[in-house]
């Protein structure tokens, strides 16, 4: 089945960056609010891709309506040029917040385009099989929308998500058990509140100041380990069940795209999530290829690698369900 993808922009030469994608996607494209809401509300597309339309507040509006019509459509926000404009972060952050699956700085390269979608596709596949539901179909199952705004509000609140929580929500019997058992799920936060500080979590970084300060990171909100080196690092995932692990892609006894490959090899479910000072998405594009999940760009903010791991953690557990 070919990704159903929409791109979203008032910027023509936005359109540049899909040209050749056409042959393996079903990509349309909008520069209108009301054009878009219509266009998802008809096909139900698995992934949109939003430029940021200024002033920022309307972006995130536009991402609210967007979720609100179809929940289990993700979308990717193009930022162009955030990464320079600390102004701006913020209101990236606050777009996150509002539903966003990622950001990505724009202009891009088509492989990443290809890797986001392919990315998007499976996080809506994989809320579409906890419902039992397929997009287009019956997205507006109310089961679907439980489920959705219960990931959302905790996604928020920087939570996760229960098996037990979803399976009480989908056994309900009426619409309004099922809204009975969100306030109540919501209302007591305590087992999730458990769960997420119990991810475990490891960084393989040699910049002790880095190291340092993903340790002081972790050690926050969850269980946090820290290695020098590879060799290190390996030990610690055989002797510790590790969830994710944020690894340098320039370390200088193995080069992290084939390090990947060494922690996968231990333990195949694990997630890796690339650390990179510099912009080589040739070696970036290698890790992911090797089963790498993301990739962050050194210094990390912490506000978004705290969301990215409640993301990450989150598909872990949506997937034994």
């Amino acid at each position: 089945m070919r990704p159903n993808v929409i791109c979203i922009s008032r910027d023509a030469a936005f359109r540049q960056d899909f040209v050749g994608l056409e042959a393996d996607h079903t990509i349309v494209y909008s520069n209108d609010t009301e054009d878009t809401l219509r266009l998802v509300q008809d096909h139900r597309h698995q992934v949109a891709f939003v430029s940021l339309i200024h002033p920022l507040p309307a972006t995130e509006s536009l991402i609210r309506q967007l979720k609100s019509i179809s929940p289990l459509t993700q979308v990717i926000l193009c930022a162009k040029g955030y990464v320079a404009d600390p102004v701006s972060v913020p209101e990236v952050v606050n777009c996150i917040k509002a539903g966003a699956l990622d950001v990505i700085e724009w202009p891009s390269f088509k492989e990443e385009i290809t890797w986001l979608i392919q990315k998007a596709v499976t996080v809506s596949r994989q809320l579409t099989e906890i419902s039992g539901h397929s997009v287009g179909l019956n997205s507006h199952d109310p089961a679907i929308g439980s489920i959705t705004e219960l990931l959302a509000t905790r996604r928020e609140q920087k939570l996760l998500v229960t098996p037990e929580e979803i399976k009480q929500i989908q056994s309900a019997t009426s619409d309004s058990i099922r809204r009975e058992r969100l306030r109540d799920i919501l209302a007591h936060s305590e087992s999730a509140a458990a769960l997420t500080r119990s991810i475990q979590l490891l960084t393989i970084e040699d910049e002790p100041v880095i190291r340092e300060e993903m340790l002081d990171f972790t050690r926050t909100s969850f269980t946090g380990f820290v290695a020098a080196n590879t060799s290190d690092g390996l030990d610690i995932i055989r002797n510790h069940p590790i969830d994710i692990v944020f690894l340098d892609i320039g370390l200088p006894d193995v080069p992290g795209n084939k390090a990947v490959l060494m922690i996968k090899e231990i333990k195949p479910t694990i997630d890796v999530v690339m650390l990179t000072a510099f912009s080589n998405f040739e070696l970036i594009m290698q890790a992911l290829q090797r089963g790498a999940t993301d990739y962050v760009v050194k210094p990390p903010d912490l506000d978004q690698l705290e969301l990215l791991v409640i993301d990450i953690r989150q598909q872990q557990l949506l997937r034994t369900a």
